[in-house]
């Protein structure tokens, strides 16, 4: 048996005597109150719909149910703490037990089964979009490159200064546009591989915030850059790596398709059971078009060029929406007060 199968046997059977431990405990409370035995059924039956339904798999339920039966004519069916033959007698008990935590197991199976399929069908759209996009976003800044390093290497002695800096300008445009490209590439081979587990840790998310910030100043420093968190640390289950490439994505977007864009704000707050993660600059906004598909996938603003390149805002923001949605939140587009508005939510777990 694996490690992992081990785990989880252990940590079933922990859950099961857990269930049974506490209906007994809620039988004897009420057999205190009313002086009448006839709860216990109805409790243990419960206790095994509970224990179908957390546990992994058809074993549980059905030890939980002849637990609970034994457990029933043994402590609370005269006489007290004797087996008597009442379990022979009257086996129905037993027998609806058994049928209950069958059909809860089989029906949890199920809904673990959809779930499952639901996730795989999300992987593979990704993996799709991310086909559909790599063909159209790599062809032309190689295309790019090399017309520009052949254009400088066959007429560097002929050309204007002016000329030469634009075509080297070009070639670095091209490279940083292509290193962002893979980068998502690298972050969604690590998302479709099945590496969803994540390295998930509870991380400081002003932290988070704080190296993704330094690192875009870095490459921005004509952009200014503001961020406004909270005086209590919020401390976020997250993949760092993954959640900076989505704040990296959503920064770069907004610098590339905003317009004029010259100012970011960044805040962060807590918001009931989630963190919330916003991201607000002073550009053009988004047009009705661009919200209705801006996480399609594959969607362009053909007036954005780089030589003689379309942009892709798609693959960027689609997959940030597909990471926050893996870690249990919620990415969402609109319109703010100055120009376009992301944010998205990530789960908080309770703090001990």
């Amino acid at each position: 048996m694996k490690k992992g199968s081990v785990k989880q046997a252990f940590k079933d059977l922990a859950l099961t005597l857990g269930i049974m431990a506490a209906a007994a405990v809620v039988c004897f409370i009420l057999n205190k109150v009313t002086n009448e035995d006839m709860f216990a059924t109805s409790v243990f039956l419960l206790g095994v719909v509970f224990t179908a339904r957390f546990t992994d798999g058809y074993l549980w339920g059905v030890f939980a149910s002849l637990l609970g039966t034994l457990l029933v004519n043994w402590a609370f069916t005269q006489p007290y703490y004797v087996l008597n033959d009442s379990i022979l007698k009257y086996p129905l008990t037993f027998i609806i037990s058994i049928c209950a935590s069958l059909t809860i197991s089989m029906l949890t199976s199920i809904t673990r089964r959809q779930a499952e399929l639901k996730r795989i069908a999300e992987r593979e759209k990704l993996r799709a979009d991310l086909l559909r996009s790599v063909s159209h976003d790599v062809r032309t800044p190689l295309t790019t490159i090399a017309g520009s390093a052949s254009a400088y290497l066959d007429n560097k002695d002929i050309l204007p200064e002016e000329t030469k800096t634009k075509l080297i300008e070009d070639v670095r445009d091209e490279a940083q546009w292509l290193t962002r490209i893979f980068d998502n590439i690298l972050t969604i081979t690590r998302v479709d591989s099945g590496q969803t587990s994540f390295n998930k840790r509870c991380e400081a998310a002003e932290e988070v915030i704080g190296e993704v910030v330094m690192n875009f100043r870095r490459n921005h420093p004509d952009i200014t850059i503001n961020t406004d968190v909270p005086g209590e640390l919020i401390m976020v289950p997250m993949d760092a790596l993954l959640i900076e490439q989505v704040m990296k994505n959503i920064l770069e977007n907004a610098v590339i398709h905003g317009k004029g864009v010259t100012e970011i704000n960044i805040s962060l707050s807590r918001e009931g059971e989630n963190a919330v993660f916003s991201f607000e600059d002073n550009g053009c906004g988004f047009g009705s078009d661009e919200l209705e598909h801006l996480f399609d996938g594959l969607f362009y603003k053909p007036e954005v060029k780089v030589a003689d390149g379309r942009r892709c805002l798609g693959i960027g923001l689609s997959l940030c929406r597909s990471v926050i949605k893996l870690h249990g939140g919620e990415l969402k587009a609109s319109n703010g007060q100055k120009g376009a508005l992301l944010e998205f939510t990530l789960p908080l777990e309770q703090q001990q």
